[in-house]
Parts: structure tokens; C-alpha cells; sequence
């Protein structure tokens, strides 16, 4: 069943965030998170919804069926930035 809470976005932006501390966060490990963006000194953390990741899901699937179809090899990475 989808409900908002299933299909809404999540984003937090914080200021004055230094570069150092944006290492610290993108290097921590074992922490769960979501895609975190930094552009001098702001930093956006935002949680992906369901709807864009099915969106993202599917977008991927035709481009690799269209890629085996002309045969050029292709590698999914996800969201690794």
C-alpha cells in the first residue's frame, strides 16, 4: 500500500558545513545514510522515495536491455558517486 510517508523524499540541508567534516561523514563507516551532496559549505543529505527509486530501478533495466540488444557492455554502480 502506498502512503506518504512510503513515496515522500526526505532532505535536510545544513550551511556552514566544512569540507573536513563533510570527509568525516561521507568516510564514516558502517553508517546508514542517504546521497549527501556539498557545495561550498552546503551540505544536502536527502533519503531517496520508493517512487524514485522504482523510477530509477526501471530507468536502469530498459538502458541495460537496450545496451545487451546492440550489444555494448555496460556495469551498474547504484547510487555510487
Amino acid at each position: 500500500m502506498r502512503t506518504a510517508s512510503t513515496l515522500a523524499e526526505q532532505r535536510v540541508v545544513l550551511e556552514s558545513v566544512s569540507w573536513e567534516t563533510y570527509l568525516s561523514l561521507s568516510d564514516g563507516a558502517d553508517v546508514q545514510r542517504g546521497l549527501m551532496a556539498y557545495d561550498e559549505g552546503m551540505l544536502e543529505i536527502m533519503s531517496p522515495s520508493l517512487e524514485h527509486e522504482r523510477c530509477a530501478e526501471l530507468l536502469g533495466m530498459l538502458i541495460a536491455a537496450a545496451c545487451e540488444w546492440v550489444g555494448i557492455e555496460i556495469t551498474s554502480a547504484g547510487s555510487t558517486t
